[in-house]
């Protein structure tokens, strides 16, 4: 499967058909190689799961858990953790 990494508002269209996920820029392939500096946070902050955060092995899980990120954004109209800027978030 793919790992998109980067679900958030953002990338997500509203089409007739129903929505679709957009920006695979930082996507990989489940059990790939990686592209990117496995030393490097990618991502949005907002959205990252902790092993993101902690640079720990990543799997679907990761899309999970920034699905439900968005989620709790619909429903309340904030994301669920707020800071001053993106390293005091992480």
């Amino acid at each position: 499967g793919v790992i998109h990494r980067d679900v958030k508002p953002a990338n997500i269209f509203l089409t007739a058909e129903g929505p679709k996920l957009l920006d695979f820029g930082i996507s990989i392939r489940d059990g790939d190689v990686r592209l990117t500096d496995p030393s490097a946070v990618v991502g949005t902050p907002s959205n990252l799961a902790p092993e993101q955060i902690q640079l720990t092995a990543t799997d679907h899980r990761v899309d999970i858990y920034a699905l439900g990120v968005l989620m709790y954004r619909m429903l309340t109209g904030r994301p669920p953790f707020r800071d001053r800027d993106a390293m005091s978030l992480m």
